[in-house]
């Protein structure tokens, strides 16, 4: 017992049952599936606007840095309907899955489809064909990062006084419009 008090295993059970009982009381929230850093700048706007959500990962050194700042966190991998029940997927609004191999994002889509058939899933297509896969099992809409990330290069190569102007007008104060 006293190893425990020292290890400060008492304090991470204690704060792992105090997150618990926060998660089971949400409702109509968000799931984020992952924590690379596709999944850190969805956090960081989920942060910002004030949302409530739950992020499911099973990398330890994100579990920690996650719990350290208060934000909701279910050790294990999406793939598995038990993490994501325990994340509250019949009760939430929404999914984002950004995993890091498309099938992982396949498997997550369509287990969570299947224990939620209205929740609205987004899901993190890698290549052209997973893209048409993830909506086939599931998805309500796919995102490729290097897709959009390749054609906002290339807008601002071709054209960078427009994309500089949209910047600014886009971005104005504290304030910015999507």
């Amino acid at each position: 017992v006293v190893a425990m008090f020292v290890e400060g295993k008492v304090r991470d059970l204690w704060k792992g049952s105090k997150m618990d009982k926060k998660i089971a009381a949400l409702k109509e929230h968000y799931i984020i599936c992952g924590s690379g850093e596709l999944a850190e700048v969805i956090i960081r706007s989920f942060l910002d606007e004030g949302l409530d959500f739950v992020v499911v990962t099973d990398k330890r050194e994100d579990l920690d840095e996650y719990s350290t700042h208060d934000i909701l966190v279910v050790e294990g991998q999406s793939t598995e309907e038990s993490v994501l029940i325990h994340a509250g997927i019949e009760r939430a609004k929404g999914l984002v899955s950004t995993l890091d191999t498309e099938v992982d994002n396949i498997v997550t889509v369509l287990t969570a489809r299947d224990l939620n058939p209205s929740i609205y899933i987004i899901a993190n297509a890698i290549t052209k064909s997973g893209a048409e896969k993830l909506r086939k099992v599931g998805a309500d809409k796919t995102l490729s990062a290097t897709e959009i990330s390749g054609k906002r290069m290339a807008s601002i190569m071709i054209r960078p006084n427009i994309i500089s102007f949209l910047d600014v007008v886009t971005k104005m104060g504290d304030m910015e419009l999507d």
